[in-house]
């Protein structure tokens, strides 16, 4: 039998066609994110399974986004930051071994720590967890804890 897996400069990718994106190991596929969810959305379809629901666009009332959650999960060799206004019903769906860190912020905390760990990125909200990062999510754990 054939191994399907890809490489792209030394990284596991997507299996799909041309697609160089890295493979989410969450998802325990050879697919990236964007491709997973297709698939599932399609044999949830199929099987008549319910979708976790969508997020609806709010209307913007005021120029600085409202304050949610900013969150830090482990899932294996990568870290997520997301942000989000309930934070145990995303964790429902955001697969993770450990919740690292989380505070009271707006979606632009979520989007600069995006930018300070952007060398680290692997797709979407997922980046490798490297000490830098998994370091400085951990002390901002310690922080609130105290």
């Amino acid at each position: 039998m054939k191994n399907s897996t890809r490489h792209h400069q030394g990284e596991v990718v997507c299996a799909v066609g041309r697609c160089n994106s890295d493979v989410d190991p969450a998802i325990g596929a050879p697919l990236c994110e964007h491709h997973a969810k297709l698939v599932f959305v399609k044999v949830a379809t199929i099987y008549g399974m319910s979708l976790p629901p969508k997020q609806k666009a709010r209307p913007v009332k005021h120029a600085v986004s409202p304050v949610g959650t900013v969150y830090i999960v482990q899932h294996g060799n990568r870290v997520k930051i997301g942000f989000t206004r309930d934070l145990a019903q995303r964790m429902q769906y955001v697969p993770h071994d450990r919740i690292i860190a989380t505070f009271a912020g707006r979606v632009e905390a979520e989007q600069a720590l995006h930018e300070k760990f952007s060398h680290l990125r692997t797709v979407g909200e997922w980046f490798k967890a490297e000490p830098e990062l998994v370091g400085f999510a951990e002390a901002i754990g310690r922080r609130k804890a105290s």
